[in-house]
């Protein structure tokens, strides 16, 4: 729920002035002699917001038809419409946005909010200013970037046309996948009943809606296979409908649960019923597309019991907690389904409650045939990720005890209806959380723990932020190796990429990954965890009649074969043995694996040295392959420079690779030790709520770079998650300033090195990262050509009191509840700190945002932009432009069909390539 698209500090020379400025059209009411007309129009506005929510937005439209009438704001209610752009100087003439007489007081410190008015999307005047602001946009783009645009569009409309798969997951017997081919909106969900049978589409949200803007944003399989739980979003919003089908048939369930976000669904282990969590309907119910434009809080979100064939009116709540409206929950069911577990939080920090409910009575319909609440962790100080449990032996990743690099820990829970139930204090104490993974140290950050073939786990570790991918003995320990150090296994990836998912069961010795990079779309790999030697061992004590029986560490059904092309793999020991690897050539190869229909098989105790016996071979499964794009034609440099403070901060360095520059007479290019060269540059950066930026596929940015000749610069900046909490705590509240310098390091980084100049740099960050790119552009607006600011959180006083704001103020603080961080958000809030120093210009300026935005609301954009304008619009060096482009039927980002991607990567990169002076070559 972080600010984030589906998700990022002082400055060496601080620009931005600080405070509110005084605006000239307030200096024009003074000397005209209209204060008191003014001052008349304020106790209008005051009298008007006194009165009941529901007239405060028809009384905004009255206060701005009012000030028209005072000649205080413009005649239309947002500018004009045509002639926004005069080819003869290359200026563009804004619209005029009227400014309220606004002022709160917080902690004794006038702050003026001029634009309050933009705050209702509802209002008719905001609507007609954002068709004004939308009329002078486009016409900027029309007149100024037509050209590269059609060449951008038109080179994505080609290349964007390859297959797109997701990571294949199981359960019960059937596998599942998302695929988009070609330009389809949204991806398909398929499934197959083995590797080796053909795929059945099961669900096509294409099919929805013509214009592609209904989504499948996730989805949820019974353990048995045979039922799935689904979520359709409309428009990009947050809102969700879940559906029901039945996996066999096809068919799609009378079920329908309506009004759920940030929601999780956790099948009961007969898949006849299932918890989830969901908010009240909002005010704009009944609306088209039923929600997405309203700006109120989300609050008190309730769990649920749905039973499979009723009405969501006959659904139980099963958690709520009137005292505390803004906990937002999290269910799962245990592996054995014996246990329910909760959490809650109010923030996105990485913390949780930890709650449990014996279901081993549960009847399916009444409540009280639920254990009691068991109340393991009450509070927030660290964060609890359910892995497995053994009986009531439960796994859990976390940071607790200091340890923000993450380990995994067990603990014996009590059985149900022991009396520590009774006493939680007692109970707190006697159970112990005991480390199996130590955290990592070699300064790894562990992501993520998953368990594989009954007695492993498989753990996915971040170091210099690049993923590792690693095997350990599930009740942890050296495994007989000397030294007391965990015993591990490497399982190789293909190169220094990302490890986007890993799926992996407790029941079965296979699992699957996907692996990307900056110049790799995505592959996806089938491995298997295989013991020959304990396995020849168990056949010879079989033989022999001394073999032990007890229930299968793998699902006795399995399957044999590969999915399309292939190379196998063999690692051993944590080291390649034989054969290729899955990346490069093809195979006829395929992985062979045993069946067995029995209910029990035999197996080995753990033995000492059981790691050294493992091989995991590898088998190619899917690979996108992009017509017409030459991966090897990039290189990727990984750098460390040095932030204001001292501090060294990672950025990567994508580049064309020395071979195809030299080709293209672009001279010497890519990798480390390659040429140097002044360049147009994209450089990216989240810097927020523990959010690691890690290399990742982008068609428009590899065009940008192929066929612009620039660069792409990724600065992984304090506030992420790439070194675990410390770098993330380094950049948040009243060290958010770490983050902007940082990011203005990263540019002063590439000047000195003498890779880009202050001309041809972009910035560019989406979310958080919108508000990275403002705040930066507030402070230092001579170090960058351009800048485009992406659904940003904006207005630092005030993101608190909309949808889900207030959960980020982890992150951020809030300006309401304490003075110290209202001062510091004060200081660096984009909205209130424009630079309006004499001689100063900023560079060009792209907003974007999205109607149905309700993560981020549009009110953020709308205000700074109007800012933006009013200070520098009619600045005569002022010669870039300040522009937004404001998309219908689109949100925060999550769920964007592809046309409309497509469409704002090429006005993006059109934007950025014309103010960097960056020229199409073929």
């Amino acid at each position: 729920m972080a600010p984030h698209l589906l998700s990022s500090s002082s400055l060496a020379k601080r620009g931005g002035a600080g405070g509110p400025h005084s605006a000239s059209k307030d200096a024009f009411i003074v000397a005209t002699g209209v204060l008191g007309t003014a001052f008349l129009a304020s106790h209008v506005y005051f009298f008007l917001r006194s009165r009941s929510k529901r007239d405060i937005k028809s009384s905004s439209s009255a206060l701005c038809a009012f000030l028209r009438m005072l000649g205080l704001g413009n005649q239309s209610g947002g500018g004009g419409g045509g002639g926004f752009y005069d080819p003869a100087t290359g200026k563009l003439r804004y619209p005029t946005t009227t400014r309220g007489p606004v002022v709160d007081t917080l902690h004794g410190v006038a702050v003026p909010d001029p634009y309050r008015w933009l705050e209702d999307p509802d209002s008719k005047d905001v609507q007609r200013w954002v068709g004004a602001q939308n009329k002078a946009t486009d016409a900027y783009f029309k007149a100024c970037l037509q050209d590269d645009k059609l060449k951008f569009q038109t080179r994505m409309n080609e290349l964007f046309h390859y297959d797109k798969f997701s990571c294949v997951w199981q359960k019960g017997s059937r596998y599942f996948f998302y695929k988009k081919t070609g330009l389809q909106n949204q991806s398909v969900l398929y499934t197959q009943d083995s590797l080796t049978s053909p795929p059945r589409v099961l669900i096509d949200p294409n099919t929805l809606r013509e214009d592609g803007t209904a989504a499948l944003s996730s989805v949820y399989v019974t353990e048995d296979g045979n039922t799935l739980a689904y979520l359709i979003s409309l428009s990009g919003s947050d809102w969700q409908t879940i559906y029901v089908m039945d996996i066999s048939t096809g068919e799609l369930l009378k079920d329908e649960v309506h009004w759920c976000k940030f929601t999780s669904v956790a099948w009961l282990k007969d898949g006849k019923s299932f918890f989830y969590n969901k908010y009240p309907p909002p005010s704009s119910n009944g609306k088209e597309d039923g929600a997405g434009t309203e700006t109120e809080s989300a609050a008190s979100q309730k769990v649920y019991h749905h039973r499979l064939g009723t009405d969501e009116k006959e659904d139980s709540v099963f958690w709520e907690d009137a005292e505390h409206p803004k906990w937002m929950y999290g269910v799962e069911v245990s592996d054995d389904g014996q246990t329910l577990l909760l959490t809650s939080s109010d923030n996105c920090d990485p913390v949780n409650r930890l709650y449990y409910f014996d279901l081993t009575h549960f009847d399916g319909k009444d409540m009280g045939t639920i254990g009691k609440c068991v109340k393991l962790v009450d509070d927030l100080k660290c964060k609890y990720d359910y892995i497995t449990n053994e009986g009531r032996t439960f796994y859990f990743r976390t940071n607790r005890g200091g340890a923000g690099n993450y380990k995994v820990v067990k603990a014996i829970l009590p059985p149900p209806g022991n009396k520590l139930e009774e006493d939680l204090e007692a109970l707190q104490k006697e159970v112990r959380f005991v480390d199996v993974v130590p955290e990592d140290g070699k300064g790894g950050v562990l992501n993520g723990a998953q368990p594989v073939a009954g007695k492993f786990l498989l753990l996915s570790y971040l170091r210099d932020v690049v993923d590792e991918l690693e095997l350990c003995l599930l009740e942890g320990g050296n495994d007989g190796e000397k030294g007391g150090k965990l015993a591990r296994v490497k399982v190789p990836l293909p190169g220094k990429g990302t490890l986007d998912s890993l799926c992996a069961r407790k029941e079965t010795d296979e699992f699957f990954y996907k692996y990307s990079s900056f110049n790799d779309p995505g592959t996806v790999y089938r491995a298997e965890i295989r013991l020959p030697a304990a396995d020849a061992a168990a056949a010879a004590a079989a033989a022999a009649g001394t073999a032990e029986e007890s229930t299968p560490p793998v699902s006795p059904d399995k399957t044999t074969g590969a999915g399309p092309g292939a190379g196998t793999e063999k690692v051993k020991g944590g080291k390649k043995k034989g054969g290729k690897g899955g990346k490069g050539g093809k195979s006829n190869s395929k992985t062979a694996m045993s069946s067995s229909n029995s209910k029990t098989t035999t197996r080995m105790p753990v033995a000492v040295g059981l790691l050294s016996q493992v091989e995991i071979p590898r088998t190619l499964l899917f690979r996108a392959v992009i017509p017409g794009l030459n991966p090897e034609e990039y290189a990727t440099e990984q750098v460390f420079y040095p932030s204001k403070d001292g501090t060294k901060v990672p950025m990567f360095l994508v580049r064309r690779a020395a071979a195809a520059a030299a080709a293209a007479g672009d001279g010497e290019e890519g990798g480390e030790g390659g040429g140097k060269k002044e360049r147009p540059t994209f450089l990216y950066g989240y810097g927020g709520f523990n959010i690691s930026i890690r290399p990742s596929f982008s068609l428009s940015r590899l065009l940008f770079i192929r066929h612009y000749g620039g660069m792409v610069a990724i600065a992984n900046i304090r506030g992420g998650g790439e070194y675990g909490e410390k770098w993330h705590n380094a950049g948040t509240k009243e060290r958010k300033q770490n983050v902007f310098d940082d990011f203005i390091g990263a540019a002063e980084f590439l000047v000195k090195e003498g890779l880009s100049t202050p001309r041809q740099i972009a910035i560019n960050g989406g979310s958080n990262g919108g508000l990275l790119v403002a705040a930066c552009i507030n402070q230092r607006p001579d170090l960058f050509g351009a800048a485009v600011a992406q659904v940003g959180v904006l207005d630092m006083l005030r993101f608190h009191k909309f949808t889900i704001g207030y959960a980020w103020c982890s992150d951020y603080g809030n300006a309401d509840e304490d003075k110290g961080e209202f001062q510091y958000l004060l200081e660096y809030s984009p909205v209130h700190n424009v630079n309006t120093k004499e001689g100063v210009t900023y560079p060009a300026t792209l907003i974007t945002t999205g109607d149905h935005d309700d993560r981020v609301v549009p009110l953020h954009s709308y205000k700074y932009i109007a800012a933006l304008q009013h200070a520098h619009g009619e600045n005569l060096a002022q010669t870039r432009p300040l522009v937004i482009r404001i998309d219908t039927k689109a949100g925060h980002g999550a769920g964007k069909p592809t046309s409309k991607v497509i469409e704002e990567q090429s006005d993006v990169m059109a934007f950025i390539a014309k103010n960097t002076g960056a020229i199409w070559r073929d």
